[in-house]
């Protein structure tokens, strides 16, 4: 797998990044990382995405409001945080393209629950 990095808290991860493994370490707050929004080339797509840092991790749709997520049985959202609040460093999560408009994320660790935003 290729391991891409980011210590500036905001990374924009294409399609072209299949199967990579992301860890962000950024210390000065939230890093957001925005995925491409699904597409028919985006379906199998599997990014990894780790905070190796003490800061909230958010994954979230290109389009805002785009409702192109699902997470934890929230059918559909634009954004998933992971909230280090409990100091939970190397939290992550499994982002995977599982259709043409859709999303699937999952966390990496049960300790680390993660907070779907609720659909528009």
């Amino acid at each position: 797998r290729n391991v891409l990095t980011d210590n500036t808290g905001t990374k924009a991860l294409a399609a072209t990044d299949a199967n990579c493994v992301l860890m962000c370490s950024y210390a000065s707050g939230a890093t957001t990382v925005t995925i491409p929004d699904p597409s028919a080339s985006t379906v199998g797509v599997i990014f990894y995405v780790v905070q190796t840092a003490n800061q909230n991790l958010v994954v979230t749709a290109t389009t805002a409001n785009g409702n192109s997520i699902v997470c934890d049985g929230v059918a559909t959202s634009d954004n998933v945080t992971i909230s280090t609040s409990s100091h939970k460093i190397g939290a992550g999560m499994i982002v995977i393209g599982i259709s043409a408009t859709q999303w699937y994320i999952g966390g990496l660790n049960p300790a680390s629950p993660l907070t779907p935003e609720a659909a528009d």
